[in-house]
């Protein structure tokens, strides 16, 4: 059963590849969420790059359901990640990195802070007088 779930991951992937010559986006969308239903992982990561980008063809109207949806592939990311499934766990790692804030955002937020600190301490030495 493995490998028939294996194979149907890469038919899918086919089914998106434009240069393939196989060009079916609603098929493949089919084959991947029948495979995350019988519990293969990477099915969620899979459908997460699908949703992210968006599939081939659909600016040209083939299917509007089936373009780029980032809140759509989040859901899949996670749904892959809850299942220990490496390629969505990297993604969410990425992700968070590249949110994390950076060392001088830190350094600007102390500056201001310092720097309003500095001015109240001047307003009340001043009403002080």
């Amino acid at each position: 059963m493995e490998t028939l779930q294996t194979a149907a991951i890469d038919l899918a992937n086919l089914l998106q590849d434009q240069s393939a010559g196989m060009l079916d986006p609603a098929r493949a969308v089919t084959l991947l969420e029948r495979a995350w239903n019988d519990k293969v992982p990477i099915a969620a990561y899979e459908l997460g790059q699908v949703y992210e980008i968006g599939l081939p063809m659909v600016a040209a109207g083939v299917d509007p359901k089936l373009q780029a949806d980032l809140a759509k592939a989040w859901s899949w990311y996670q749904k892959g990640a809850d299942l220990g499934e490496p390629n969505a766990l990297a993604w969410f790692a990425e992700r968070d990195e590249n949110n994390a804030p950076r060392r001088e955002q830190f350094h600007e937020k102390e500056l201001a802070i310092t720097s309003s600190l500095h001015s109240l301490r001047s307003c009340r030495q001043a009403r002080a007088r």
